[in-house]
């Protein structure tokens, strides 16, 4: 148990069982004081305000009583000279011994007579001269009359103890004082004692500045009074400092003496409480730690047992197994040594101990235990991976070969030796895309057959629409798709007693190989057809799970039975030739091979002179090409041609209609060569199937006939051409029919009606009437038996030579052939 991990393990625990707990007693203290300091900031606040309201409202009800006093009238008798002087005297000096009964703030009050420099107060009467405080009164008669309570002053009291007041001075009357003066004197000391009735005096205090930021008093017992302040001095820096006993939390401004009263926290009582609660906080904190330090040593121990078990499995590992990882181990920690020095050093401790050197490194102490376990298992697990990796590609790579030989027909292979050689790549019952038999669960073959190859078939998948499959899903995603899509087919083949072998080649397209559990000594001649309708009915119920779970469909062409490996080549040429059909049949069905009609393809020349017809058609703006088209696109249906075959066809289309459209004028002409002509030949090369491709066509045919019928409306002539050529239609039998005839019977001159006539069908009037006749003689020559004479003269030729050599010249060939070949098809 003094491993190295296992002091790390502990080394890492105690780091947070420490840090912990100091953190939380950091935020917790922090987080008590500022709370505390918050709230005991604003209860300072709160006595600080009250305590200048009280303030206020006392020193203003003296100043309103010295005013009310004075407007009354009370101290006439003492300032007028006509009235008893002792009497006026008595009651002045009853009267302000009254007001200072009224008011315990108050430390004196008197009157001073200017008149004869009397001075009265609620005791005595005296001469100015005699007065203690003659030398407050001087100044204040020298100068203008304070309207505000003086600052704090010291004055003499009973026994010569001097008491420090402030002053509220009055003239009489008010406004002038010309008569005399009233004085008011507030004892710092009433103050105090009224500031400490409004706090507790053991937890707060109040201070009291001038409006100068000197120090009045405070309620604390032990800062220095200011009473102790000289007599006439200034404050001393003793008096005017705060305390230092405590600390100031919050201010207020009287609005009518100017002073400002600040409140905080005597002593340390909070102090006190926050520390006894820290001291708490700390030994449990402690305790906790201790506790998890005993827990952390026990669990990492009993965590630490099983590294020590497998360490041990480990060393009793024999000899040979773990020696190659503890060498890799070793080699790539000390990567500078040399292969010839390890071998040396090898050689050598071999000799002295008799023991290998990898041996004993790997039993003697290592500084890490885990690092040891990872460097042996993962060089254990790299070198099994990469074995399996290299068996994988080499058995994958080789069965796709043999599976590609046997479809080309370049590797020859007896009945006798299919087990052993398809045993041999791992092919019996391994899914597409997996190589080792240990990845899927491997069929019991001889379970499921007889030895012997019996009938097989082979087929071709291919995945309909292959562009939009592309774009539809990433590589990944296809390759996943390509691999459920083969998977399946193994399955269906799998439930149905059959054996399937499926591969993907290049293009692709999926090859399968189907066996069948079906002995040739089992069956007679006769029963060939039976393999291929089975095969069938496994593909049709793969097309079905396809387009039901892996949206999107496939076509799957077979070809025919066979009982030997010599027939794979065969069987697979006949599915390739089956799924050239695909374009005319359609996609997402099954193509067997045997039941396509080779050599039942359309009739070559009556497919042409329909693109011919419907060409012709198209340019000159007649309906008859919509029938043309149907007439095109039937025959292709009813006589299935290849893909190579029926895009052959669909090109002769697209030229003759490229033919056709360059003998249209300007605006047309262009109209077709930049836009149509792009998108018919692209249409053309990526259809899929003929349903795709007559789609195509058909909407592209219409959207240009009628942008072609619009450019020939937007011209003026347009009604007159179609007058023109309606007449030419029904009057080309009359062999006297000319351009000239046709110009006086509507008014045009026979240049001006050519030329129109070029523009508007694309082909001059005599071009366009010789068309018309002889595919009227067309006609009448498949039809009838009449003389080829007679023919001409009623389609409008009155000189049979003038006949023959139009019908060569349209038909490429004369009317005497046309009616042979006409016959024979």
């Amino acid at each position: 148990m003094s491993g190295t991990w296992f002091n790390r393990l502990m080394f890492s625990y105690l780091p947070i069982l420490v840090i912990v707990p100091v953190i939380l007693l950091i935020l917790f203290f922090a987080g008590s004081a500022e709370l505390s300091k918050r709230e005991t900031a604003r209860a300072n606040a709160v006595f600080s305000r009250q305590a200048v309201q009280s303030l206020d409202y006392s020193f203003r009800s003296i100043n309103e009583m010295m005013n009310r006093e004075i407007l009354s009238g009370e101290f006439d008798s003492f300032f007028s000279a006509a009235a008893n002087p002792y009497l006026a005297a008595n009651d002045a000096s009853t009267r302000l011994a009254r007001l200072k009964l009224t008011n315990p703030l108050i430390d004196s009050l008197y009157v001073y007579r200017l008149s004869d420099g009397t001075v009265l107060d609620n005791l005595s009467i005296r001469k100015l001269a005699t007065f203690p405080d003659r030398e407050f009164v001087e100044r204040t008669q020298a100068g203008p009359l304070p309207t505000r309570w003086s600052q704090p002053r010291q004055i003499a009291g009973p026994g010569g103890q001097p008491r420090t007041v402030v002053t509220l001075t009055r003239g009489i009357p008010l406004l002038t004082g010309e008569r005399g003066l009233m004085v008011v004197n507030v004892s710092l000391d009433s103050v105090r004692g009224l500031l400490r009735e409004m706090i507790g005096e053991e937890t707060s205090f109040i201070h009291l500045y001038t409006a100068d930021g000197e120090l009045m008093l405070g309620t604390e017992t032990d800062l220095p009074a200011a009473d102790a302040q000289p007599p006439g001095g200034e404050p001393s820096a003793e008096a005017a400092r705060a305390p230092e006993s405590g600390r100031e939390l919050s201010a207020a401004t009287s609005p009518y003496t100017g002073w400002e009263v600040r409140g905080g926290i005597v002593g340390d009582g909070l102090s006190s409480v926050l520390t006894g609660i820290w001291y708490a906080w700390l030994v449990a904190a402690l305790l906790i730690m201790t506790l998890g330090i005993v827990w952390a040593a026990l669990v990492s121990r009993r965590n630490y047992e099983p590294v020590v078990r497998l360490l041990q499995r480990l060393d009793a590992l024999p000899p040979g197994t773990a020696d190659a990882a503890a060498a890799l181990t070793e080699a790539a920690r000390l990567g500078e040594r040399s292969g010839a020095e390890q071998t040396a050093g090898r050689e050598t401790e071999r000799g002295a101990s008799g023991e290998p050197a990898e041996r004993r490194e790997r039993r003697a102490p290592h500084p890490d235990e885990f690092e040891r376990i990872e460097s042996t298992l993962s060089a254990m697990i790299a070198r099994a991976e990469a074995d399996r990796r290299r068996r994988r590609e080499d058995i994958g790579y080789r069965r796709r070969e043999f599976f590609r030989e046997l479809l080309e027909g370049t590797r020859a292979i007896e009945p006798g030796n299919w087990d052993e050689e398809t045993r041999r790549l791992n092919v019996d019952g391994v899914l597409p895309g997996r190589a080792e038999a240990d990845d899927v669960p491997r069929r019991d073959a001889s379970a499921e057959r007889e030895t012997g190859f019996g009938l097989a078939v082979v087929g071709l998948l291919e995945i309909d629409r292959p562009e939009a499959f592309n774009d539809a899903y990433s590589e990944r995603s296809r390759e996943l798709l390509r691999y459920a899509l083969a998977a399946a087919a193994a399955e269906l083949a799998a439930a149905r007693g059959a054996w399937l072998w499926a591969e993907w080649l290049p293009g692709g397209r999926l090859g399968l190989l189907l066996r069948l559990p079906v002995q040739p000594r089992q069956r007679s001649p006769g029963e060939a057809p039976d393999a291929v309708g089975a095969a069938s009915a496994i593909a049709e119920e793969l097309i079905a799970w396809i387009a039901a779970h892996l949206h999107c469909t496939v076509t799957v062409a077979l070809g025919g039975a066979f009982d030997s490996p010599a027939g794979i080549a065969r069987g697979f040429r006949e599915a390739v030739e089956a799924i050239g059909y695909k374009s005319s049949l359609g996609g997402a069905r099954v193509l067997v091979g045997r039941d396509l009609h080779r050599g039942a393809a359309a009739d070559l020349y009556g497919v042409l002179r329909t693109i011919r017809e419907l060409a012709r058609a198209y340019r000159l703006g007649e309906p008859q090409w919509r029938d043309r088209l149907e007439e095109l696109l039937g025959g292709l249906r009813a006589a299935p041609l290849p893909k190579d075959d029926l895009s052959g066809l669909m090109n002769v289309l697209a030229y003759q209609l490229l033919r056709e459209m360059m003998e249209l004028p300007g605006e047309a002409k262009e109209l077709w060569h930049g836009e149509a002509a792009p998108r018919l030949g692209a249409a053309l090369e990526h259809f899929d199937t003929l349903d795709e491709l007559e789609t195509s066509v058909r909407s592209l045919l219409s959207e240009y006939a009628v942008r072609l019928k619009l450019l020939r409306e937007s011209r003026s002539s347009h009604v007159t051409l179609q007058e023109v050529r309606a007449f030419i239609d029904a009057n080309y039998i009359d062999p006297d029919l000319s351009l000239s005839s046709i110009a006086d019977r509507f008014g045009l001159s026979a240049s001006y009606l050519s030329r129109l006539f070029k523009d508007a069908f694309g082909q001059n009037f005599v071009d366009y009437l010789a068309g018309i006749r002889v595919e009227a003689a067309q006609a009448l020559l498949r039809d009838t038996e009449d003389p080829i004479r007679e023919i001409a003269t009623r389609v409008g030729y009155a000189n049979y030579m003038s006949f023959s050599r139009a019908f060569k010249k349209i038909v490429s060939a004369t009317p005497g052939e046309y009616r042979i070949r006409s016959r024979a098809t």
